[in-house]
């Protein structure tokens, strides 16, 4: 999962900086990019149908281990303090991991609404306009990486999660 979100990112980023690299603007460009904008959002959606389960699981697994292990370490700490230790050795992992997990998921969005933002503002200034390209750009919706069928992963997310554990 993780090779995933970094191959989208690094797309996205490559096409950000490609269309700031000022060379001469044509037509064939702008199309490029909006390709890759395309080639993003397909392959976002690949990914929730495959794997929205997982995510899920994962999410809650996280969160039982979690709230799981800071109990028994709080509540064992003073009677056992090497087991509670070795429990919350196991916790910090998790509760770490997964913020580090998902922090390119949370990233995602936000590249590719700057790369919808900068086609926009590279595609203004062609000759033929960019009624054509802000339709092009309106056409592709907006991403993000589902948690089950029926949540999406925020970026408030890791915040809701550390605030609830």
């Amino acid at each position: 999962m993780v090779s995933t979100f970094q191959n989208l990112l690094w797309s996205a980023e490559i096409e950000m900086v490609s269309l700031g690299i000022p060379r001469k603007l044509t037509k064939k460009r702008v199309q490029r990019a909006f390709m890759v904008c395309r080639r993003l959002q397909l392959n976002t959606l690949i990914f929730n149908q495959c794997y929205a389960d997982i995510n899920w699981v994962l999410k809650l697994g996280a969160i039982f281990v979690s709230i799981g292990g800071f109990y028994f370490f709080i509540s064992f700490f003073h009677i056992h303090p090497y087991q509670a230790t070795a429990n919350l050795s196991v916790v910090v992992p998790v509760f770490v991991g997964f913020s580090v997990l998902y922090g390119k998921a949370f990233r995602l969005p936000d590249r590719f609404e700057a790369l919808k933002d900068k086609i926009a503002v590279i595609s203004a200034r062609l000759i033929w306009g960019s009624f054509e390209a802000k339709k092009q750009i309106v056409s592709v919706p907006n991403l993000s990486i589902r948690v089950g069928e029926f949540h999406v992963l925020e970026r408030n997310s890791t915040l809701n999660f550390i605030d609830f554990v």
